[in-house]
């Protein structure tokens, strides 16, 4: 018949052996780097898992700056393409193209008038919305 005191230490010693190659798999997974500022850092993979999320989460982040930038360039293009439409209402002239040439430009409203009524299939007036940015503005 075992004694009571075999019976008690045989949970104990089941849960060392577990404890110690728990410990030996842990161990394992850490790494130590050396850090810059001085001593050394111990990560596993629980702060691997911490720098994935941060990446994803700073990747979600710029993506939404792209769009908010790109949103926001959008409107300052229409600001700049009704600015100049302005400008060409100030100063009497009509954005023109020239279908043959493929050219662009401002000419006086009269000119435009006149070229159009010419060759309507040659030269057409360019409405604000279809300037062309880095051509008409």
């Amino acid at each position: 018949m075992p004694s009571v005191f075999s019976i008690h230490l045989a949970p104990l010693a089941i849960g060392l052996l577990w404890l110690s190659s728990w410990c030996a798999a842990a161990e394992d997974s850490l790494r130590v780097i050396d850090n810059p500022g001085g001593g050394r850092v111990v990560y596993g993979p629980v702060h691997i898992a911490a720098g994935n999320n941060a990446r994803i989460q700073a990747g979600n982040a710029h993506t939404a700056e792209d769009a908010r930038s790109a949103s926001s360039q959008a409107h300052m293009d229409n600001i700049d393409r009704f600015t100049k439409s302005f400008q060409n209402y100030q100063i009497d002239q009509t954005g023109l193209q020239d279908n043959n040439l493929n050219a662009r430009g401002a000419v006086p409203n009269t000119l435009a008038d006149s070229l159009i009524r010419a060759n309507p299939d040659r030269f057409q007036a360019i409405p604000a919305g279809n300037f062309l940015m880095g051509v008409d503005f």
